[in-house]
């Protein structure tokens, strides 16, 4: 990766641990208080923390200012609807997994606890992926729309 790619990934990288923190305080909530199924729970806290994350990064890491805001958010939360999905369906094996460590290694874990460690399990795959996506619909979609216009202007 060039030194901008990856300056633009800590960038996001930090954003997004904003929006982990947003995304797991939801999760708790939605688990421990209004006791939704762990399922529902990490799918309507991860779509709504995604859509900040996207909004905010699109402005401050990827500099993207340009229109189409709607659109791209709009992509943006279709695929990531998709990709939590994915997640989601992981959620109860990984909370299986959290709780299997936690036994072996007699770990004092309380239910919520449990969950935000099966929460960490399934978060770097999402990161990545989350990242590149970001970068398209933020810089590309801009480059492309750029690129029509001066076509466009060239013809005229």
């Amino acid at each position: 990766m060039q030194a901008k790619t990856i300056k633009s990934f800590f960038q996001f990288a930090t954003v997004s641990g904003c929006g982990w923190l947003l995304d797991s305080s939801l999760l708790f909530l939605f688990t421990q208080w209004l006791n939704l199924p762990v399922f529902q729970a990490n799918f309507l806290s991860s779509v709504i923390a995604a859509v900040v994350v996207f909004s905010v990064s699109r402005l401050l890491v990827f500099r993207a200012r340009s229109g189409r805001y709607l659109v791209r958010t709009g992509l943006y939360t279709l695929y990531t609807c998709m990709v939590i999905l994915l997640a989601s369906l992981a959620m109860p094996w990984a909370l299986l997994l959290a709780k299997a460590l936690a036994h072996h290694f007699a770990l004092p874990l309380g239910a919520g606890a449990e969950v935000l460690l099966a929460k960490v399990f399934i978060t770097p795959p999402q990161l990545l992926a989350n990242f590149f996506t970001a970068r398209v619909l933020a810089t590309a979609m801009t480059a492309l729309h750029l690129r029509e216009g001066s076509a466009a202007g060239d013809v005229t």
